[in-house]
């Protein structure tokens, strides 16, 4: 018997052309250099013009809110006046108890003024980061042309609904 050749596994990085992963869900142009960049829906929407800066910092702070809402205040944090930094379970600051504290007070009042559905909307798509796709399946739509249209103007709704609770 001759020498055993070892089997080489085919390399899937080399199958995508550049063709491809330009086309993939998430892809947006840039406008000074032609790059395409993947990014979350909401930043997706301000680069291609679909949304305003001011509803894009109200989805923004939509989200750091649902961010800080769901942190445990007494999580182990970095305690740094041990040697090192080590982590240990030091109860946190007060600025960054009030902090938490009121994210989840903004929190609370956004469930209890944007409704159950738009609120589902805005969750998939600015927390969870789903696709345009994903979140237009949340109103029926098969076509994936129909529910990336159905997603952007869902997202716009509640962002106009966010910008109105934020400017209070």
């Amino acid at each position: 018997m001759g020498k055993q050749r070892k089997r080489q596994k085919p390399m899937l990085i080399h199958t995508a052309t550049p063709e491809r992963i330009m086309q993939a869900e998430g892809a947006v142009e840039t406008k000074p250099t032609g790059q395409k960049i993947y990014s979350a829906p909401l930043d997706r929407l301000l680069l291609e013009g679909r949304i305003t800066g001011r509803e894009h910092d109200a989805g923004d702070r939509y989200r750091t809110d649902a961010y800080l809402a769901r942190i445990d205040p007494s999580a182990p944090t970095v305690d740094w006046n041990s040697a090192g930094g080590s982590f240990g379970s030091r109860n946190p600051s007060m600025f960054t108890s009030q902090r938490i504290a009121d994210a989840r007070l903004r929190w609370r009042e956004t469930e209890r003024t944007i409704n159950g559905f738009l609120k589902a909307v805005l969750d998939r798509a600015l927390i969870h980061e789903h696709s345009l796709v994903d979140v237009g399946r949340l109103y029926g739509e098969n076509s994936e042309h129909y529910a990336r249209a159905a997603a952007r103007a869902g997202i716009r709704m509640g962002l106009i609904r966010l910008v109105e609770f934020y400017g209070k």
